[in-house]
């Protein structure tokens, strides 16, 4: 990360979001309200690896709003290196985001012309989550192609 006040941000959003408390959730919102404002590349792999699938009411979609605020390039990149593990960690909310993504046509023909270059792992755990989600909606059916 590229100074100490994001990592410091990354670190305190990390400690909170598991969302135990009011004030957890209030730590949560001023940080991500701060790591809008820096737009630091570096941040968002670690704000999508502090969604969690616990039930917290509207204060994670503030997360969700933040990660889908940075340029689509960053964006699908970095769900890209970090989703195997962000899939693990929350299925459902992060799940979400990468709904979201593939609901947008650039996002989705992004993001498809760059799976081929996927790990294994990932590629096995996104391949898991089309074969749910198209189980769920049809207009999904074509990416459980992707290979």
């Amino acid at each position: 990360m590229s100074n100490k006040r994001a990592q410091e941000l990354c670190r305190q959003l990390l400690s909170v979001c598991m969302l135990t408390s009011d004030e957890a959730k209030q730590v949560y919102t001023q940080v991500i309200e701060e790591l809008v404002e820096l737009q630091d590349p570096a941040t968002l792999g670690p704000m999508m690896l502090c969604l969690r699938d616990v039930d917290a009411g509207e204060v994670q979609y503030e997360l969700l709003e933040a990660c889908e605020g940075f340029p689509k390039n960053i964006f699908v990149e970095t769900v890209f290196a970090i989703g195997a593990q962000s899939l693990q960690n929350s299925p459902i909310w992060f799940g979400m985001l990468l709904q979201s993504l593939l609901n947008s046509p650039e996002y989705r023909a992004l993001f498809i012309s760059s799976f081929p270059n996927l790990d294994a792992e990932s590629k096995l755990a996104f391949q898991d989550f089309f074969k749910r989600l198209a189980h769920r909606n049809s207009k999904y059916d074509d990416l459980k192609l992707l290979k």
